[in-house]
């Protein structure tokens, strides 16, 4: 083994401590039997508020001088950088669980008003497998309280939008609210289990017995005709190409798809037609007030 010490004699300038090693062994070896630190880096303060140290039971902190856990820092007002520079999709930090029980979990979590232990406000982000079927591995988002319970109306998930304003929320009882208002979550409690403010563009299934006329409120619309009597279904005019909506015969009753400006697709013809029994229609505008049909005819 060889080893060199060099010991500044003090002054300024580029005068340091160096340390070279030479040897399969332990470079360095600090063993702390005592109560205090092993292992103290700190700046012309002493004592200083925010060291670099290892404490007697192994605990690792950065800015600070009571490490709570395995690794503990404490950056104030800065920023905390975890940086790659890999082109292989390497995350910078990766969090696991190597227990290989049925329920394990790994995840992080986040604190504000406390130390996310014993004081403070917590929510998190984590991975659970609920069993030994690795196919039933969740992702789990979770808000908690540390000191009690969580109340009805808490927020577990949020998306936040500008100037403070809730895109999307769900509260503690499970309700989901969905649009976009101002003053976030707190003045936009869900009333049911799906509150949703804005519009929602579905294909609802429409039933008639009688005439009717369908203008483009029924855009992506499933007309059902059920009825025995012969009806009529008007194609309204009065807007423009891109809508389109299906009619379906349920019954024995006939049903006429009726406008002078609808036509067959491939017929220069417009003119009313029937659709048979079972059968179905789709009427599709084509330009302003130029329906073009097609489908299952008489």
């Amino acid at each position: 083994m060889t080893t060199r010490v060099s010991i500044p004699l003090g002054g300024t300038g580029s005068n340091n401590l160096t340390i070279s090693v030479n040897t399969s062994s332990d470079a360095m070896r600090i063993t702390q039997l005592g109560t205090g630190n092993a292992f103290v880096i700190e700046d012309e303060t002493n004592p200083d508020s925010t060291p670099f140290l290892i404490s007697n039971t192994g605990n690792v902190g950065i800015g600070i001088s009571d490490p709570i856990s395995y690794f503990h820092a404490n950056v104030g007002s800065q920023r905390m950088i975890l940086q790659t520079n890999s082109n292989s999709g390497t995350s910078p930090l990766n969090l696991w669980n190597s227990n290989t029980g049925n329920s394990v979990g790994s995840g992080m979590v986040f604190c504000a008003g406390g130390d996310g232990v014993t004081t403070g406000f917590i929510g998190g982000i984590s991975s659970r497998k609920m069993d030994a079927n690795n196919g039933r591995t969740v992702l789990r988002v979770f808000t908690a309280n540390t000191i009690t319970p969580i109340a009805a109306g808490y927020v577990p998930f949020y998306l936040d939008g500008a100037n403070n304003s809730s895109l999307a929320h769900v509260v503690m009882d499970g309700n989901v609210f969905i649009g976009s208002t101002t003053g976030g979550f707190t003045t936009a409690q869900p009333n049911a289990n799906l509150h949703v403010t804005g519009t929602i563009i579905d294909t609802p299934i429409v039933t008639i017995t009688s005439n009717a006329t369908f203008n483009e409120n029924a855009a992506g619309r499933v007309i059902f005709a059920n009825t025995t009597n012969n009806i009529t279904v008007t194609v309204a005019n009065g807007f423009s190409s891109g809508f389109t909506y299906t009619v379906i015969r349920g019954n024995t009753g006939n049903v006429t798809i009726a406008n002078s400006n609808v036509r067959r697709l491939n017929s220069a013809s417009y003119t009313s037609m029937n659709i048979v029994q079972y059968g179905a229609a789709t009427i599709v505008y084509v330009a302003t007030d130029q329906v073009m049909v097609f489908g299952d005819f008489t």
